[in-house]
């Protein structure tokens, strides 16, 4: 089960127009932790896709959100890398592949690029 306030969330995101772009930008940072709190929870593997689905089409309408998730994850002391290249070895196609455009556009949109062991592997990955 999920919460209430990750419900209201996704509700949120899913309505589309000044609804969802309203609560992209006044509540950045409850975005960021549903989206997450849900890929680091959830283990079905539609929702999963579901989920990534969600974060990438996120990411397309502006490159700027990349930064929404860096920041939650910086306060947080999390790595998003981690969370991301552990769904690059899921044995479901659609979410290695989802994962690996949603890694692709935080690498290269973001103020503070991909770099180090995390690229290098990001790059092996790509390569094999």
């Amino acid at each position: 089960m999920i919460s209430q306030e990750d419900y209201d969330v996704i509700t949120g995101v899913e309505a589309g127009g000044n609804a969802r772009q309203t609560l992209l930008h006044n509540q950045r940072y409850q975005v960021a932790r549903t989206f997450m709190n849900l890929l680091g929870h959830i283990s079905k593997d539609q929702t999963i896709q579901y989920i990534l689905i969600l974060v990438d089409d996120t990411l397309s309408e502006d490159k700027s959100r990349v930064e929404m998730l860096k920041e939650y994850t910086n306060y947080h002391h999390e790595n998003i890398w981690r969370l991301l290249f552990s769904l690059l070895a899921h044995s479901d196609i659609f979410i290695t592949f989802i994962s690996a455009c949603i890694i692709a556009k935080l690498a290269c949109w973001s103020v503070n690029p991909l770099e180090g062991s995390d690229l290098t592997l990001y790059l092996t990955w790509l390569k094999d």
